[in-house]
């Protein structure tokens, strides 16, 4: 270091060192952050945060924190080459790198030959979820998995949404075939606008062929305009902040439903982004294909926990009640599936957490059913 600095006059590196321990010992949480460092380097940042109390921050934690968020949310179990080499019949490969990245890994697993210690020795598989163009390993029989979900087809989007959330769709799910639109399409529809009528939305899911082949069409109903068709599911109702200036906005906590398709994954408790809020009343549902997938739950000033609101009792009424609710309906005759969100899980591409909801979505629109109702 050339120079030391205290409130901007120079001083000696020891005085500094000094005043900075200084403060330091006075902090309550202190963060060392940056950790730009060789490993001797990050090692003393990290005791000196355990000394002090406090926390650490290295300049790439959001893409380490990909990898530990995965393993929070799933769990993970983790082996090694020679393991995996003498008792896999099955190995999933994910992405197009991996094998640039370590190139002798085919080899180190020898996945040409018959796991040794497998009960009934046969030829291994390789599931290979977007792997590079034209991939392929000598004496290995490889399936190609480039859509996630058994089944699934090229799901067709249309959406009457901001242009935003097109680009979280696109850009970051990575749902190609999607355009724009206020006019129901595809296999489905993603609407936040109150113009859309129950009674359009409707007539596209009747088109579907579910009765035939169990493939529904899905409507997702996003925020205050687009879960206002409460015709399409029997025995709801919707209430919603009635904010004038509808500027009201906020973080609202919520219960996902447990063991429940559309929120698995997800803890127990999260939260949503809404703007305005809006919520489903499934008091008088008698329907059992109506599921409630997440409620909101009592916080700050009604359902906000933060944000901007000009009356805390605006949402009041919402507590307790459902923020996501899905209708498959089962029969000879049924059509479509319903999804309403009584908050913005797409606003301006900001609510990266609530994501998951809304492509789980796409992808169960994509895919083959099983056998029975996927609940």
């Amino acid at each position: 270091m050339a120079e030391a600095r205290i409130e901007g006059k120079a001083a000696t590196l020891e005085a500094a060192a000094r005043h900075g321990a200084e403060l330091l010992a006075q902090a309550r949480l202190p963060v060392v952050a940056g950790l730009g460092a060789d490993v001797a380097g990050a090692s003393a940042a990290i005791l000196l945060a355990e000394r002090l109390r406090g926390a650490y921050d290295h300049l790439r934690s959001r893409e380490i924190f990909v990898d530990l968020d995965v393993v929070r949310q799933a769990g993970a179990m983790v082996t090694t080459p020679y393991v995996a080499r003498q008792h896999a019949d099955v190995l999933l490969f994910i992405g197009d790198d991996i094998t640039a990245i370590w190139p002798d890994l085919p080899e180190r697993l020898k996945l040409a030959s018959p796991p040794a210690l497998a009960l009934a020795p046969a030829a291994r598989t390789l599931v290979w979820i977007a792997p590079p163009h034209g991939a392929a390993i000598a004496g290995v029989a490889m399936a190609d998995m480039s859509v996630i979900n058994t089944g699934a087809s090229r799901p067709s989007v249309r959406i009457n949404v901001d242009a935003q959330s097109m680009w979280a769709l696109k850009a970051v799910m990575g749902f190609d075939n999607i355009s724009s639109t206020a006019t129901p399409g595809g296999n489905v529809f993603i609407n936040s606008s109150s113009s859309v009528t129950a009674a359009t939305i409707q007539t596209w899911l009747n088109g579907d062929s579910f009765p035939t082949t169990g493939v529904r069409r899905t409507y997702i109903g996003i925020a205050k305009g687009g879960t206002g068709q409460v015709a399409l599911i029997p025995g709801i109702t919707r209430g919603f902040d009635p904010d004038p200036l509808y500027g009201d906005n906020g973080f609202c906590p919520v219960t996902y439903t447990a063991d429940d398709i559309h929120s698995a994954g997800y803890p127990s408790t999260g939260y949503v982004f809404t703007y305005p809020a809006a919520w489903i009343d499934t008091t008088a549902v008698t329907d059992p294909d109506v599921e409630v997938d997440a409620t909101y739950n009592a916080s700050t000033a009604g359902i906000y926990q933060s944000g901007f609101w000009n009356d805390p009792a605006n949402t009041a009424a919402g507590v307790g009640k459902a923020a996501m609710v899905s209708y498959e309906p089962e029969g000879a005759t049924a059509h479509g599936r319903v999804v309403l969100m009584g908050f913005h899980p797409l606003y301006r591409a900001q609510p990266e957490g609530n994501y998951l909801l809304v492509a789980r979505q796409i992808l169960l629109a994509a895919s083959t059913p099983p056998s029975t109702p996927l609940r």
